[in-house]
């Protein structure tokens, strides 16, 4: 299973990375939930309710994710062909 994603947001912060997965405001933080995940494990202890919920952050202004949107079909388009190139990067992503 992936990372357990709270919500998707465009990032002001972000400049030479298309994205990342960042804590959530008032969740753990990596540390912590690395902490946790640790006494759990030594205590036997599952450790599914120590997971930090996480933020997705997209870059809007970074290549890459332009390239994607260029890709992109228009949103009135009624039928969605994307080319192989543009699936691939997003997989990637």
């Amino acid at each position: 299973s992936g990372l357990p994603i709270m919500r998707v947001a465009f990032s002001s912060r972000l400049f030479s990375t298309p994205a990342i997965a960042s804590s959530a405001e008032y969740g753990h933080s990596a540390n912590m939930e690395r902490i946790m995940r640790a006494q759990a494990y030594s205590h036997g202890q599952s450790d599914f309710s120590m997971k930090a919920l996480k933020v997705f952050e997209i870059n809007p202004r970074h290549p890459f994710i332009v390239k994607l949107l260029e890709g992109a079909p228009e949103e009135d388009a009624e039928e969605s062909v994307v080319a192989p190139e543009v699936e691939e990067d997003a997989w990637i992503l």
